[in-house]
């Protein structure tokens, strides 16, 4: 053996060699001094009796590497316990003959060791996340259509996946509108998606997030020294960028007059024009807008141009708010826990009758959004069961806070009886607080009488009409059929 060769032994944490009868024939001092023995005691011995639980015999046996175990050693020098992770390798001579052994440690102190084990346990996880996000764009791909992904069957989202499907092919420029929280982002997504511009540039802008002095250059982008402050070679506005594809113009009522006269005139020829630029540039982009505001009262107040409003609005898209399509409440929920679930690593199992109830009881002002939030923050108390009502305190809150800013004239015909009693229903053990006083449980199962009553009777007057008979009630029309649900009624 060469000194190089040698030297380098002496390097390793603890190295040694075995022939193909499992006895030792080199150990470097390190492992030496780890054994608290001598090189004439350990070479020409089986390594079965120095080396205490190893198992080089048994890969000479097998023929099959170990890499990355770990070995428990007592440290005869140090007077403790030390944990190694070491690699044992078969050698092979020319032939493939098994010839010998070897194995050598690659982290020889407990600081060591845990380090590379958290080394490992980011791997892992990585790969763990790799996996899902796999999975789900797997999931995606599978998706029947665009409109797929977006939840909801009641009439009026059913009205809007239908036009989708109608205008969403032809290369006109679309109105997306509806609250905050309801995902026009979503909405227009698909409208990309089921165009002929389908992975072309889908380029987004918030007109709300960009101060009005720099929108314009958001837009159009920039020349060269057009400004203090400009990139030497100019800058790509979001028209250019979205050439050959879509521009979504999100919260478009925010965009100031003197913007919204130029982008009218790029609308008309299809051309813009960079800040401190000389000559046009032709674009190929289609629009589509969406916002919040009320456009109309803009037009009428003057701060929305009406020649623009008429231009952008060729087809509106107007998403209901979660208040007026409760029918599509449960479903929404299932989807969105499962996708916290994902993403916050819980196995909240769903929503229980009660907090069902419950959520049909609020109005959502925040719509989508604040539901995903309030589902996020319930499933989080629930990582591992249904969500119970117990945890839904501050929504009760919230619901006690509308109805007192509700005038008392409209309060009067919100939903009593049957509303009131799904947001508090439970069954509790029969209590009798004094004999001959009818318990709780009656006292509840008498209500139930009269609540399958009172929805017969309205179904029979609105001749089986579900949609009449809840307005009979007071009520909305998935409450009642959550409600006719819970008393089996058919």
């Amino acid at each position: 053996m060469d000194t190089l060769t040698s030297l380098a032994l002496e390097a390793m944490p603890n190295f040694v060699i075995v022939d193909a009868r499992g006895i030792i024939t080199y150990m470097n001092t390190t492992y030496l001094e780890m054994l608290g023995l001598t090189r004439d005691q350990v070479i020409g011995h089986s390594a079965e009796e120095v080396i205490p639980g190893t198992r080089l015999l048994t890969i000479l046996q097998t023929g099959v590497s170990e890499i990355g175990v770990t070995m428990t050693f007592f440290h005869q020098k140090e007077q403790r316990e030390v944990h190694v992770m070491c690699n044992r390798r078969v050698i092979r001579d020319a032939s493939g003959q098994i010839i010998g052994a070897l194995g050598v440690t690659t982290a020889n102190t407990d600081e060591e060791l845990e380090s590379v084990r958290q080394k490992l346990g980011k791997l892992r996880r990585e790969n763990e996340l790799i996996k899902e996000k796999m999975q789900a764009l797997l999931h995606q791909n599978q998706q029947a259509t665009p409109l797929s992904g977006i939840i909801g069957n009641t009439p009026q989202m059913l009205k809007v996946k239908n036009t989708i499907k109608a205008y969403a092919a032809f290369d006109i420029p679309i109105l997306i509108t509806g609250e905050t929280g309801v995902g026009k982002e979503l909405f227009a997504s698909a409208v990309q998606e089921m165009s002929l511009r389908k992975g072309k540039p889908f380029v987004k802008i918030n007109c709300a997030s960009i101060p009005k002095e720099l929108m314009e250059s958001e837009l159009f982008g920039y020349e060269e020294g057009a400004f203090t402050g400009a990139l030497k070679k100019g800058k790509m506005g979001k028209f250019e960028l979205a050439d050959t594809g879509t521009l979504l113009l999100d919260e478009i009522g925010e965009m100031p007059l003197p913007l919204q006269a130029k982008l009218l005139r790029v609308l008309q020829n299809y051309e813009i024009e960079r800040v401190g630029g000389l000559s046009p540039k032709k674009v190929d982009v289609r629009l589509i807008c969406s916002t919040n505001r009320d456009l109309e009262q803009m037009v009428q107040e003057g701060t929305f141009r009406q020649d623009l409003y008429y231009r952008i609005n060729t087809v509106e898209l107007h998403i209901p708010p979660l208040r007026e399509r409760l029918g599509d409440l449960y479903e929404l929920c299932a989807f969105l826990i499962n996708k916290i679930n994902r993403r916050l690593r819980l196995e909240t199992s769903g929503i229980s009758d009660a907090v069902y109830a419950l959520f049909c009881e609020y109005s959502w002002p925040g719509n989508i959004r604040e539901l995903e939030h309030v589902l996020e923050r319930l499933a989080v108390l629930h990582p591992n069961s249904e969500i119970s009502s117990e945890s839904c305190d501050f929504l009760r809150e919230r619901i006690a806070a509308s109805r007192q800013s509700v005038p008392e004239n409209i309060r009067q015909h919100t939903p009593s009886s049957v509303s009131k009693e799904l947001s508090s229903y439970a069954d509790p053990a029969p209590v009798h607080l004094q004999t001959g006083f009818p318990s709780v449980r009656e006292l509840k199962e008498k209500q139930r009488e009269d609540d399958r009553a009172l929805i017969l009777n309205a179904l029979r007057q609105a001749g089986g009409n579900k949609a009449k008979a809840a307005r009979l009630l007071g009520i909305d029309r998935s409450l009642l059929y959550y409600r006719m649900k819970k008393l089996g009624i058919e």
